[in-house]
């Protein structure tokens, strides 16, 4: 089937298995069929879809896999199921729910020019979602509950990464609903696999000590500045009478916290003299203005553990590469794909992505 991994772990749900595939080719059909450039949207979402589009069907499997699992395991029939899917983006996703024929989609992201890009886009395919919900999950624990709907299902795409504190949000995903749920998240931040985390620590590198310059459809939200020098903007606004290099040490004890928690540092080494612990990771760097991590690099196994620990049945699942357009790096990634299915358990190390799937009854 073309639409979903051929090595992967799947539900026992053969007919859910040949839906889901038949649902992404239609969809990959209408996207195909779609001009994006002449869309009403931002040139950021025209940038980041013209980037799915180009390898649309390694994009559709890696959603139908997160959205195979995710109805699998909501034990409801596809018309009763009330998915969110968090931190949607693109919308391609939300777009793939649709035509599954999930009850009711609610699309959400922090960015308000994604939501109205991606509602743009919805109704551009014919696969709108019922909800466009701007904010973090607090603003959609408040939209639930104003608009009296219980949640069964829950989904994301490379969000948990970039997620300022992890365990506080996988609490508040067990309040989203009073009743069972299942979440389904995946994250292509895959810590064990040694390639991604050498390319990804050189880029959290990168950003925490070189200041970025505006390019065509860039992230309004996103800073352009060098995390580290944004780090001691902020020290030095909030405390005039540090030194250089107090400021200096204390924006490099400081790495990985947004402003709020730096302000607090800076006023406990004031009142007692006492710095801030050097964060453990050699790396891990997040964007001080919105505590958007960059990649935050954690084993996969420490997300499960922590989703354990607030009340969730968790399991781990690998990602596969898939089908590239691309002659020969499809070869390449039928071979890869080979090698993570042949090595089980240690198969993530070679995955392009894994996938956290949580269970509450």
């Amino acid at each position: 089937m073309e639409f979903i991994y051929k090595y992967a772990a799947l539900p026992e749900d053969q007919g859910l298995i040949m839906h889901v595939n038949a649902s992404a080719g239609r969809l990959h059909r209408k996207l195909k069929d779609t001009d994006i450039y002449s869309l009403d949207i931002s040139e950021y979402n025209k940038r980041y879809l013209n980037e799915r589009l180009r390898n649309l069907h390694r994009t559709l499997q890696m959603y139908s896999y997160i959205l195979l699992w995710s109805a699998a395991n909501a034990k409801l029939p596809l018309d009763r199921i009330v998915l969110c899917d968090y931190g949607g983006g693109s919308g391609i996703m939300s777009l793939l729910a649709k035509e599954i024929g999930i009850g009711t989609v609610i699309y959400n992201d922090i960015y308000d020019v994604s939501c109205r890009d991606a509602k743009v886009l919805g109704e551009s395919t014919g696969n709108a979602a019922e909800y466009y919900v701007e904010g973090d999950i607090d603003k959609v624990m408040g939209f639930l509950r104003k608009n009296s709907i219980y949640l069964n299902a829950f989904v994301s795409c490379d969000v948990i990464e970039h997620v300022y504190d992890i365990e506080w949000f996988f609490r508040k995903l067990y309040g989203l609903s009073e009743g069972p749920l299942s979440i389904v998240m995946s994250s292509h931040a895959n810590n064990c696999n040694p390639l991604i985390r050498k390319i990804l620590m050189k880029k959290q590198v990168d950003l925490e000590n070189k200041d970025r310059e505006k390019k065509w459809g860039h992230k309004e939200r996103d800073s352009l500045k060098a995390y580290f020098n944004a780090r001691k903007e902020m020290i030095l606004e909030h405390n005039r009478d540090l030194t250089e290099n107090e400021v200096a040490l204390l924006a490099r004890a400081t790495r990985g916290m947004m402003r709020p928690d730096i302000d607090r540092c800076v006023d406990e080494y004031m009142k007692t003299g006492g710095m801030p612990e050097m964060p453990g990771h050699p790396t891990n760097t997040c964007d001080p203005y919105t505590g958007n991590w960059a990649e935050h690099l954690i084993p996969p196994g420490q997300f499960k553990d922590i989703l354990i620990r607030t009340g969730f049945e968790a399991e781990i699942l690998k990602g596969f590469y898939g089908r590239w357009d691309n002659p020969i790096m499809r070869s390449a990634a039928f071979l890869m794909d080979i090698m993570i299915y042949v090595a089980r358990g240690q198969g993530i190390r070679f995955a392009p992505f894994f996938m956290l799937m949580g269970k509450k009854y």
